[in-house]
């Protein structure tokens, strides 16, 4: 990582999503995504906070709270692409229609 800032960018989705949050779980997840920018990838992944997709893109699941997840893609050293943001629940659900 280099010493600039890491951006966050937030799909339009990831917008919309935020919208049905409360107050408080919205700042969860601005904490959780600036902890993110700071530590680095390489620390999320040891302290188990975020997790590598088995897919060939460079994908990640972070873990925000016990209910939400957030879909990251992270090419770039320099930013954090949010995708998608959803319940613990609902990528169950799509994870049992994929297998």
């Amino acid at each position: 990582m280099s010493d600039r800032p890491v951006q966050i960018t937030l799909h339009k989705r990831v917008q919309s999503a935020l919208d049905a949050l409360s107050p408080q779980e919205k700042q969860t997840v601005s904490q959780t995504l600036m902890n993110l920018a700071n530590s680095g990838i390489e620390t999320a992944i040891s302290d188990n906070i975020i997790k590598k997709l088995k897919i060939d893109e460079p994908l990640y699941l972070l873990l925000i709270n016990p209910n939400l997840r957030a879909i990251l893609n992270m090419d770039n050293p320099d930013e954090i692409k949010v995708l998608d943001l959803m319940t613990h629940d609902r990528l169950e659900i799509f994870a049992a229609a994929n297998s």
